[in-house]
């Protein structure tokens, strides 16, 4: 067994960050360790110990949550458009089509500032799935 160290939390913290699209980022999430998992949490801010009770998906969709990635997208594997926000401060959900902006009506990772990666990390075991 490998031991984590904090290059490959930060690691899988970018690589989830900077994912291009919503079913890429939760593909990500669903192979990493419940240790893993509470590392990047607490890499996020969230506070674990007051996780206590919760399973490994509910602790996921918290780090999914923690950036801006939405559980109930999980299935959607398209990128987004580019053009990024609207004229809106953020994603403002549509009250009957909760996963569309009521402005523009596109998707909340439509909304996302995109971000090119130069370089991928590598370290042992590491598996570039983008």
């Amino acid at each position: 067994m490998g031991h984590i160290t904090d290059e490959h939390v930060a690691g899988i913290n970018d690589r989830i960050a900077q994912a291009t699209t919503t079913m890429r980022a939760f593909d990500i999430l669903g192979v990493c360790t419940r240790t893993m998992i509470d590392r990047l949490l607490d890499l996020n801010g969230v506070d674990v110990t007051s996780l206590k009770g919760y399973g490994i998906e509910a602790r996921r969709e918290r780090v999914a949550e923690a950036h801006g990635w939405d559980w109930n997208e999980r299935g959607d594997d398209r990128p987004a458009d580019g053009y990024g926000r609207c004229d809106l401060p953020g994603f403002e959900a549509h009250s009957r089509r909760p996963l569309e902006c009521r402005r523009c009506g596109r998707r909340k990772i439509d909304h996302r500032e995109l971000t090119i990666v130069a370089h991928p990390p590598t370290w042992p075991g590491y598996i570039d799935n983008r």
